[in-house]
């Protein structure tokens, strides 16, 4: 009796110390991204605005050309250090990106930006297995849901703020204060604490990349992180282009991640409810919506709209591209698909901001609007491979009862 009560209590404690972990991974991330975000956002608005609109792109790329390199060999850094260390110098990459940012010389905007890449391939393999590691089967897409509600609404709060704050301070000033303040998110990621589960794990890639269902969730995430590309790239440079105003930039910006903040929640829960190839398809189609807009007029209103529709595309997508690791994978085999998965993620990033640096606007609204039409075939290939809910029920019921 006493060691079922052990048991009990053990179960309660391990439980409770799951639910601890997201709570500190939500609400580092938020604050992270007060500076992360709008720091992307608003960086190729900033050097268009004196004279320099190519090095903003470049930056970019830069970022998320380090971001891919990493990726190769980061499961390697976190195997070695553990997810909780290789989350907190991830924040301390994109702190030290912060306050390079307060300077002008080119050659430590590179260097900062080629660390922050670093820490962002960092952070994100590492983000993923606490958040699979520490949710339950039944609750994923809600817990996937709240993560991004809390990094979304970061994002969302940080460009408003950002760009509120331009209009009477200098650039350089208003990302030193967001970078002291983004330094609170250390005081959350110190408290997480390591998984405990057994830890032998495949790393290399050329093990999952010959199945099926593993090739096409790294093209769902490519497709999902396609559009975060666009939303930080060509977006604000054909707000400010048309209008010539950090302030349309705010606000159009900010209806993208507050989309993204107020509807992920509700997504990830409709994840749970629905199964994810339901949702990739409505996320499709309502990102195909948003691009078809811009076609038309690029009036205000229509960039509001658009940016609104692309958002919600976001919230519906990014919840099942977290998640799909444990869905469609056996434990040991998840690490390998979540930096498979980071591969397509950083693959649409990269893509979106080399369209939008060197494309002309029609350019870049053609191939968002077919990529989002191939994407409806993923969508149903998705169907046709039996990922859904039932499926990551069983298998993760499975592997927490041999843990």
């Amino acid at each position: 009796m006493m060691a079922g009560r052990n048991f009990m209590m053990n179960k309660i404690n391990n439980n409770l110390t799951k639910e601890k972990n997201l709570k500190q991974l939500n609400m580092g991330f938020a604050f992270l991204f007060l500076l992360a975000g709008s720091l992307q956002q608003f960086i190729t608005v900033h050097f268009g605005m004196i004279g320099k609109p190519e090095l903003g792109f470049k930056l970019l790329l830069t970022l998320y050309l380090s971001v891919f390199i990493t990726n190769i060999f980061v499961h390697k850094i976190i195997g070695t250090i553990g997810e909780k260390r290789s989350i907190v110098l991830s924040s301390i990459c994109y702190l030290c990106a912060g306050f390079a940012s307060c300077q002008q010389a080119e050659f430590l905007l590179y260097t900062s930006f080629g660390i922050m890449g670093f820490g962002c391939a960092l952070i994100w393999n590492a983000q993923n297995s606490v958040f699979l590691d520490n949710s339950a089967s039944e609750s994923l897409g809600k817990n996937a849901g709240t993560f991004n509600m809390y990094l979304w609404s970061g994002c969302f709060a940080g460009i408003v703020l950002f760009g509120l704050a331009l209009k009477a301070y200098s650039f350089e000033y208003v990302v030193f204060v967001f970078t002291c303040l983004a330094s609170i998110s250390l005081l959350y990621f110190i408290k997480i604490t390591d998984s405990f589960l057994p830890s032998k794990k495949v790393d290399k890639l050329s093990d999952i990349v010959k199945q099926r269902r593993y090739i096409i969730a790294a093209i769902v995430s490519a497709k999902s992180y396609f559009l975060y590309g666009l939303a930080i790239s060509f977006i604000p440079f054909i707000t400010s282009q048309t209008y010539e105003n950090t302030l349309y930039v705010a606000v159009v910006s900010l209806v993208f991640f507050m989309a993204q903040a107020f509807c992920s929640k509700p997504c990830g829960t409709l994840v749970d409810r629905y199964g994810t190839s339901k949702l990739l398809f409505a996320g499709a189609i309502t990102s195909l919506l948003g691009f078809i807009l811009l076609i038309f007029s690029l009036h205000w209103i229509i960039l509001v709209l658009s940016a609104f529709f692309l958002g919600l595309s976001s919230a519906m997508l990014i919840p099942v591209t977290m998640l799909l690791p444990k869905v469609i994978a056996p434990q040991k085999e998840q690490a390998a698909v979540v930096r498979l998965l980071m591969f397509g993620k950083y693959t649409g990033i990269i893509v979106a901001i080399t369209l939008s640096t060197w494309g002309s606007i029609h350019d870049v609204l053609i191939v968002s609007i077919i990529a989002s039409c191939l994407f409806l075939f993923v969508s149903k290939a998705l169907c046709v491979s039996h990922i859904k809910r039932e499926s990551y029920h069983k298998t993760d019921l499975v592997s927490e009862s041999n843990s």
